[in-house]
């Protein structure tokens, strides 16, 4: 199977055997994709100068809430604050 067929194969999930997931602070079940940087110093980068590191999470579409399980788990300590346009 090459590559091209990998990507074509869908995997088939009974929706029954699924549990939401909702919100850890305000309940709510819908997220949008968001994205945390996280700056990587110089002298740890590999190629010696500064570097933006994407990391790709779910936001409440409420609240703007990041649940703890979305997030990898050496950076749950440095959660994100919600942002305030979220919150009008």
């Amino acid at each position: 199977m090459n590559g091209n067929e990998q990507q074509q194969q869908q995997i088939q999930v009974n929706i029954d055997n699924t549990d939401a997931v909702t919100c850890e602070e305000c309940n709510n079940g819908y997220f949008t994709p968001a994205v945390m940087i996280r700056r990587l110093s110089p002298l740890v980068s590999p190629t010696g100068q500064e570097a933006m590191v994407p990391i790709q999470l779910f936001q409440c579409t409420q609240c703007g809430y990041v649940n703890e399980h979305f997030l990898p788990e050496e950076l749950r300590h440095a959660k994100p604050e919600r942002t305030n346009d979220q919150n009008s």
